[in-house]
């Protein structure tokens, strides 16, 4: 049995959580800041963040838009918007073509993404958090990889860099499974479609991106206490 999901931003217009979960969803991940200033913050982050909480069945999520600007002070604003709990899913950042991987460089979307990662790992460490399937170094758990599969294979960034990282991969096309890049053995979740002008029941917006976890256990990748 697939475990879906979806994520949402500000773009989506939630009526009800609890028909979202009756619909067949198990998890939503929420777009929580961008870059490292409030242009594109989302201003329903947390009444969507204690909403989903609130729905027994239903796992929270959150994640970061990369921007331009210092990794390392990106994850710090992503922390000053998102405090992580036992129970959310292990956040997520996300590397588009659109606002970053465009406006640079390989070497300097690598050293962006690198000093981010670093940062936010140690700081959900330091609150005394990991997750089951964790990898990386001890006191550092890794975060969820969010890029699209074309951008993998063009080299926008050093895909080796970030090959222990959990995968995240959007890639829309009719197979049962995603085009897994040579860098990963695997990856976690597959964002299959952007909805094609669609909404799960409880959600309202010209479309919302729908997500598979490509396992049997989703607690795997749940955040608990170390």
């Amino acid at each position: 049995m697939s475990i879906l999901g979806c994520d949402i931003s500000d773009d989506q217009t939630v009526t009800s959580f609890h028909d979202v979960l009756a619909s067949g969803i198990s998890f939503v991940v929420c777009k929580s800041s961008q870059n490292a200033d409030s242009n594109g913050d989302q201003d329903t982050f947390a009444d969507y963040r204690d909403r989903i909480r609130s729905v027994s069945g239903l796992t929270f999520g959150a994640y970061h838009y990369l921007g331009t600007s210092d990794g390392a002070a990106q994850a710090a604003y992503f922390f000053s918007k998102y405090t992580p709990q036992a129970g959310d899913l292990v956040p997520m950042f996300d590397c588009e073509e659109t606002d970053f991987l465009n406006n640079v460089g390989p070497d300097q979307a690598t050293t962006i993404m690198a000093a981010f990662a670093h940062a936010a790992e140690t700081h959900i460490a330091s609150l005394g958090l990991t997750y089951p399937a964790a990898t990386g170094t001890p006191g550092r758990p890794l975060m969820l990889l969010y890029t699209d599969y074309a951008s993998i294979q063009a080299q926008r960034f050093h895909t080796d860099e970030f090959a222990g990282h959990p995968l995240w991969i959007a890639e829309y096309n009719s197979d049962n499974e995603p085009t897994i890049p040579q860098t990963w053995p695997k990856a976690v979740i597959w964002q299959y479609s952007d909805g094609g002008g669609s909404n799960p029941p409880g959600i309202t917006a010209s479309s919302t991106d729908r997500d598979r976890f490509l396992g049997p256990d989703l607690s795997a990748y749940v955040l608990r206490k170390a």
